[in-house]
């Protein structure tokens, strides 16, 4: 069995998972949100995937960046929701704290 968690039904709904590191690139496609604009320190629960940004250090990530892989094995799920890579948690939110390179 390789995904247990889901198997039962867990996918992260109504979870925001904390994570620091590199950055996040919020135009990704396992991230992005058309709908909602990009949150920083103040927290938006109506953003599809990042509820808060605390740009500790900068406020993005560097291509291909630890932070948004980091970040996309956690809890990514691609936007138009045909991604074959997404998170473990695909239905979770994050609040990012970006503490640079």
């Amino acid at each position: 069995n390789e995904r247990p968690f889901f198997d039962a039904g867990i996918r992260g709904e109504g979870q925001i998972v904390a994570v620091s590191d590199t950055g996040i690139d919020i135009h990704n496609c396992y991230f992005s949100d058309p709908d909602a604009p990009a949150p920083g320190i103040k927290p938006n629960f109506s953003h599809r995937k990042i509820v808060q940004y605390w740009p500790f250090v900068d406020d993005s990530d560097y291509e291909y960046g630890h932070g948004t892989h980091t970040s996309g094995t956690v809890l990514g799920k691609k936007a138009d929701g045909t991604g074959i890579a997404d998170g473990i948690a695909p239905e979770a939110k994050v609040a990012f704290v970006d503490i640079g390179t």
